[in-house]
């Protein structure tokens, strides 16, 4: 990415990036409101938009190359974002807090349900090929789910090499088996989102091989488009974690109707609000720090009980829940700005050190 013009196509992702990170804490947080029209428009989006940014940066690579750099940047932050819940929860809350609170919550049975979910990428309710009821691990699925999509797209397209249809068939294929199984079970190791994942990686790439995303757009289009978004938002939540939905026509389209129009209006974003761009894009820039923080909250943390018990009956219940989505937001954001402080001040250590060997 040499040109100018590149740099600002990067930067508007960015900010993409960032906005739906916000989204997925806001979504994860509207306590009473979590059934309401705010819950079926985040959810008919938020996900597939980051399946759409990774295939619009989809590169030709060999498949060992893929597993490297999927293990490295997927499947490691993972298994460490789980070894920490785990030792919080375990260590921490479960012989430490737990006694000393009365709350007796984590058994051997639950213990025994966290790791065995952690390890199957199945953090979230439903059917399984084998009778399992997942444990709630949070959004962690998405990290797996990224890996099967990248390692298929790069599969498809050796195999199909320049066949535009083929490659095409093969991914709808692919698409609608997943919706299919999904009906009856889950599959473990969130093969199923990511099967699904492959749906919105390929429309990302199909972005960048006809340059959608560079022209101009009229206004009877993007209305069109804010009109399959709204009805996908009607016909209710589209989990893609599980890939449910009530019309998974409708939800794909209205998918990809939403990301487009979020990627539009971060074009925008980064032409007239700068300072709001500089804050999104920062957020977009280390989403992925973000993404574990909010992870760790939702698995660890049991405050949102407090929050219930406590604020809520003492004050307005939109209030109440304003406060504790600013609250889960501020967490997220302060520690992943924590670690990337971290991590470059340890950067210019190791470059310190690497300076002072050779002299």
């Amino acid at each position: 990415m040499d040109s100018i013009k590149n740099k600002k196509r990067v930067e508007y992702f960015d900010i993409s990036r960032g906005i739906a990170m916000i989204a997925v804490i806001i979504g994860h947080s509207l306590m009473t409101y979590s059934s309401g029209f705010l819950h079926s428009v985040i959810y008919a989006f938020h996900m597939p938009i980051f399946f759409i940014i990774s295939g619009y940066f989809y590169r030709e690579r060999t498949i060992k190359g893929t597993l490297k750099n999927g293990t490295k940047k997927l499947l490691l932050p993972y298994a460490v974002t789980i070894l920490i819940a785990a030792t919080f929860r375990f260590f921490l809350e479960a012989r430490i807090l737990g006694p000393m609170l009365g709350n007796t919550m984590w058994t051997n049975e639950s213990w025994n349900d966290f790791w065995l979910s952690s390890i199957l990428g199945m953090g979230w309710s439903g059917n399984t090929p084998f009778g399992f009821v997942p444990y709630f691990i949070g959004p962690l699925w998405f990290l797996m789910a990224l890996f099967w999509t990248d390692l298929l797209m790069v599969i498809i397209f050796k195999i199909s090499r320049n066949n535009e249809m083929l490659r095409a068939v093969m991914i709808a294929v692919i698409s609608i088996c997943s919706i299919i199984v999904s009906g009856k079970f889950v599959l473990p190791f969130s093969l199923s989102a990511g099967m699904m994942g492959l749906c919105f990686s390929y429309v990302g790439f199909l972005f960048r091989k006809f340059k959608i995303l560079d022209k101009k757009i009229d206004y009877f289009t993007l209305v069109c488009l804010f009109l399959i978004f709204l009805a996908a938002v009607k016909y209710g939540v589209y989990t893609l974690s599980m890939v449910q939905a009530r019309d998974h026509f409708i939800a794909i389209l209205g998918a990809i109707s939403g990301s487009f129009l979020l990627l539009k209006l971060s074009q925008l974003l980064e032409k007239k609000f700068i300072r709001l761009q500089r804050f999104l894009s920062w957020i977009g820039k280390y989403s992925l720090f973000v993404f574990i923080i909010h992870s760790l909250d939702l698995t660890i943390s049991s405050y949102e009980g407090f929050w219930y018990s406590n604020i809520l009956i003492f004050s307005d219940r939109l209030i109440s829940t304003l406060s504790f989505i600013a609250f889960r937001l501020i967490v997220s954001i302060a520690g992943a700005f924590v670690i990337v402080m971290f991590s470059s001040n340890l950067k210019e250590r190791m470059m310190i050190f690497k300076i002072n060997e050779l002299r």
